[in-house]
Formats: C-alpha cells, structure tokens, sequence
C-alpha cells in the first residue's frame, strides 16, 4: 500500500511538473511573439520617418552640390583659367592625340610623386602655354576644392577632349564621348551636358547631374557635375566637378547610432547597391537585395526579410526621385538587434514562471 501511494506520489508531482512547465513555456512564447509583434510596429513607424528625413536630405545635399558647383563656375579666374588652358591644348595638338600624349607623359608617367599627381604645379622641361596656364590654376584650385563637396574639377572642350584634370586622374587627356567611358559617370554628364547645348535657347545653360554611378573596380563613388560655360552662343567650354565619397557615405551614416547594427543603402534602377563598409563606400552583392524590384514598383515603404551578409535581416525601403532619377532608400536592421527585446521578455517570463 505504502508504494502504491508514493508512486501515486510522484505521478501527480511529475504531472504537475509538466503542467507547469507547458504553461511556463506556453507563456513565454506568447510572450515573446506578442513583444515581437509590437516591437515589430514601432520599428516599422520609426524606419519610416528615418526614411523620410533620408529621402529630404539626399535631395536636398545634391541640389547643394549642383548649386556649389554652379558657383564654382561662376569664378572669372577658373573661366579664364579654362580658356588659357584649352588653348594651350590646341597648340600642343598639332595632329590630333599629340596633346593627350605629351601631357600625360609629363604630368602622368613621368610624374615624381605617383601618388599625389596634383602637386606637380609645372614639370621641368617642356614650356609653353599650356603649362604656364596650368601653374598658375593648379595651386589656386586646391585651396576651392579643399573646402568645397569635389574632389576634382575636369575641363572638356565642345568634342569631350579632357584638357584639364586637378588630379590627374585615369580620365586626364581622355575623350567622354569614347564608348569605354559610355557607362561611366563621366560618359554620362558629358552625355547630358551636350544635350543640354543642344537645346539651349541663351547663355544660361543649367548644370547636368550624371546620377549616383559607382566606379565598381576602385569602389568609390563616381558622380559628376557638369557645368557648360557659353558666351554668345559659343560653348566656351564644361566645368565637370567630381563629388567627394564623403558626400554619399555622410547620407548614408547619417542619424545611425554607433554600434547599432543598422545599415542604410542607396539601390539604383540598374541594381547597384550603394553601402558604407568601416567608414568607406562600399558596393555589395546586389543578389541579396532581391525585394529591390518590388520595392521600387511601391508607392510607400516596404518591408521584406532578406539575408544581409552579417545574418538574417529585416529591410524596410521607399522609392525617392531626385534628378529625373528614381533610387531607392533602403534601411535594415539583423533580426537579431529586432528581437532582443522579445528574448529578454520571455526570459524573464521563463524565471518569474519558475
């Protein structure tokens, strides 16, 4: 009789174990989709208004850089600048190509700071206009762009002939219009430039932007500005400022809380994906932004779960048009940083419960 009780005993005990234990979890993970569900909400409403300010402020950042760069041209000493050195230009092009390589052989490969191309204000040997042109810009400019959202100002005559490069970059003595340039956003600025002319009715011919174009081999970005310069209906020559990577990489950090694991990124019509990796520009792999195609066809924001490269991921998008161009904003955030805060409640509802 005694063990007939005791083991009656520990049934009703190991039942009630179990009883306590499916309530215990039963709560928990009510707990736990309940929170999910709320945080899920309020996270929705704050990603939308974090959207909105990211969308104002892209517009309103690169109507700025249109509108410095429009000032910039404006200098009488650039502009004179410009027409002494597309001069020079001509002179050194006896037959054409002469100018591309005697300049880039002097201020390119025979260059003695590789690495600072710019500080070479006039190389020993050769003289004539061109160079004495390009001593008296080259310091002048690098105090304007030091304080100013370019990084390089490019001068290019009415056939795309680049005279003129503050750095010397791979564009220096190059032609926009050559078809390797095409896709670029040099090709393009000048593309647009000189569909601007084109149809200008005076001298007052509004600046071209090339749109958020990325240089994929360099990982940086490659955004122009393009300033034609005309005086009684002539094309004196286009100013095409090159936007500083920090001008895109500051919208995009902009307003994300140090140690946060949210990402903001900039989806192009042609799906390149625009990102920020350790404080640089980064470009990354656009197979896993597959809601992009949904999201741009969406009048409002939309909200997808996608596999970022460090985990799952939560995104949340909205379509923005600036320049004729439609991009699209797009702020993510680990599922693991989303549901923290439901963890922690149904750990604690787990305790209380035991």
């Amino acid at each position: 009789m005694p063990k007939m009780l005791h083991s009656l005993q520990t049934k009703m005990v190991a039942i009630f174990l179990i009883l306590t234990a499916l309530s215990v979890s039963g709560l928990s993970v009510l707990g736990f989709f309940g929170s999910s569900r709320i945080f899920m909400d309020q996270t929705t409403a704050s990603m939308e208004s974090i959207l909105e300010f990211r969308a104002s402020n892209l517009t309103g950042q690169l109507q700025q850089v249109r509108d410095q760069a429009t000032s910039l041209a404006k200098i009488e000493a650039l502009q004179q600048s410009m027409v002494n050195l597309k001069s020079g230009w001509k002179s050194l092009d006896k037959k054409p190509g002469d100018a591309k390589k005697e300049l880039q052989k002097y201020f390119v490969a025979d260059n003695p700071d590789k690495d600072k191309r710019e500080l070479l204000v006039k190389p020993d040997g050769p003289g004539g206009y061109y160079y004495s042109a390009h001593a008296e810009l080259q310091p002048q400019l690098a105090k304007l762009l030091a304080s100013s959202p370019f990084s390089d100002l490019l001068m290019a005559d009415v056939k795309g002939n680049i005279f003129y490069s503050y750095l010397k970059g791979e564009t220096f003595g190059e032609n926009a219009t050559a078809a390797n340039w095409a896709s670029s956003g040099l090709g393009k600025v000048f593309a647009l430039v000189a569909d601007s002319v084109k149809k200008a009715q005076n001298d007052d011919i509004p600046a071209s932007f090339s749109g958020l174009v990325m240089n994929r081999a360099a990982n940086t970005s490659d955004v122009y500005v393009g300033v034609p310069l005309a005086e009684l209906g002539v094309l004196r020559g286009i100013m095409l400022f090159k936007v500083k990577d920090d001008v895109l990489s500051g919208m995009l950090t902009m307003a994300i809380p140090k140690g946060s694991s949210q990402e903001a990124n900039i989806i192009t019509k042609d799906g390149t994906i625009i990102g920020v990796k350790d404080g640089k520009l980064n470009i990354p792999d656009a197979a896993a932004y597959d809601y992009r195609d949904v999201a741009f066809a969406s009048q409002g924001m939309t909200t997808a779960a996608f596999q970022r490269a460090d985990g799952p991921a939560q995104s949340f998008s909205v379509p923005a048009t600036e320049g004729g161009e439609t991009y699209l904003l797009s702020e993510s955030v680990l599922d693991s940083d989303l549901n923290a805060g439901s963890f922690e409640i149904a750990s604690l509802l787990t305790l209380f419960g035991i």
